[in-house]
């Protein structure tokens, strides 16, 4: 009679996997290093996850949860500031160093996503309607709403996540930060303190 996989070991795994992943990357992932790292045979892994592609799926899935609890629980704690504040604040946050790994691996994803769009496509652009309800409801609470909220926030999106990416590749903060603060003076939300 065969085994049945262990929801708690599973999980165990997982939280392990994508530990080794925030600290790693994704590039170069081998079941054989990470059996190591997680002190478990490749075919435990397996076992878990079915295949090294359902594991990557995983890995997706779940960081892309985690970036979702991040997201709506900042909005939870930040709704009672004014438009501009809000966003210098998600910005100060989203670019604070203790979220490099978690947008290192975004960037990785959606590198994966535009090299193997029909594997991954939709981790991609799932991602991206995450960033884009993060930013409408940040514009919502701030009181914009219709086409104006959802226009800002996909420019939003595009310029945060660009300036992330320069910010990770170059690390440097007060270029970066200036940028952010004269885009939001730049697109006429209510004056800055």
């Amino acid at each position: 009679m065969p085994r049945t996989a262990d929801p708690a070991l599973r999980d165990e795994l997982l939280a392990g996997v994508l530990e080794h992943v925030l600290a790693r990357g994704l590039s170069g992932l081998s079941l054989r290093p990470l059996g190591r790292t997680l002190h478990v045979s490749p075919r435990t892994i397996l076992y878990h996850f079915g295949s090294k592609n359902a594991l990557l799926d995983t890995i997706f899935d779940e960081a892309r949860t985690r970036q979702r609890a991040l997201l709506e629980g900042w909005i939870a704690r930040s709704a009672e500031y004014e438009l501009a504040t809000l966003l210098l604040g998600a910005w100060r946050w989203l670019s604070a160093p203790r979220h490099e790994p978690i947008l290192r691996l975004a960037f990785e994803t959606a590198a994966a996503g535009l090299q193997q769009r029909k594997r991954y496509g939709a981790v991609g652009s799932g991602a991206i309607d995450d960033w884009l309800a993060f930013f409408r409801r940040i514009l919502e609470t701030g009181g914009l709403s219709g086409d104006r909220a959802a226009t800002l926030a996909t420019i939003l999106v595009a310029f945060t996540r660009g300036l992330l990416l320069d910010l990770l590749a170059t690390g440097e903060r007060a270029r970066v930060d200036r940028a952010f603060r004269s885009f939001i003076t730049a697109i006429e939300l209510p004056a800055l303190d």
